[in-house]
């Protein structure tokens, strides 16, 4: 099985609405979504657009959003692309990085999924907008529902050496 990733496999993700599928990143930039059939998993078409390693990737409460974090810095944040049948990602921050260093950690706030947490290998953990205007849109719990802009960074903390784990409490803070 996850014979599809040609290269160590970073992190494995249970998406946390539909237990029958996972999320696979690999230090071979790939990026895959693994769906039960009744027998075994099968492998979903996914894009992520990174040059260099994928290191940790997570889900969304509603398992409708995925995030994936990378050794160049970036973040990246997918979802279902219904007309074409595929998963597919883009970079949260644009064309620059979010991190100057690798993403280590990153996890999404489980009340609304509007901010993304992420840790790196700078020394710091940024909190950013990730709002998808559809998915998003019932959402009004928590202490980011009133976030509406997609790829702010709306906090930083700094620290003297790297954070290898990083997550929100139950009630998002």
């Amino acid at each position: 099985m996850l014979t599809e990733h040609y290269n160590e496999i970073t992190s494995l993700r249970w998406n946390p609405a539909d237990q029958s599928q996972f999320l696979s990143a690999s230090a071979d930039r790939g990026c895959i979504i693994w769906k039960h059939n009744g027998t075994d998993y099968r492998p979903q078409m996914g894009y992520v657009p990174e040059k260099r390693a994928n290191i940790d990737a997570t889900w969304n409460h509603r398992g409708d959003k995925f995030a994936v974090g990378s050794s160049s810095g970036f973040i990246y944040v997918g979802n279902y692309n219904h007309a074409n049948n595929i998963w597919v990602a883009h970079a949260l921050s644009g064309k620059k990085p979010t991190h100057k260093a690798t993403v280590v950690c990153l996890r999404y706030d489980p009340s609304s999924s509007k901010v993304i947490a992420s840790a790196g290998l700078d020394g710091n953990v940024h909190i950013t907008s990730n709002v998808d205007l559809e998915a998003d849109q019932a959402e009004t719990t928590g202490p980011w529902a009133s976030v509406t802009e997609n790829g702010t960074n709306l906090m930083t903390f700094h620290s003297n050496g790297w954070i290898n784990y990083i997550d929100f409490s139950p009630s998002s803070t």
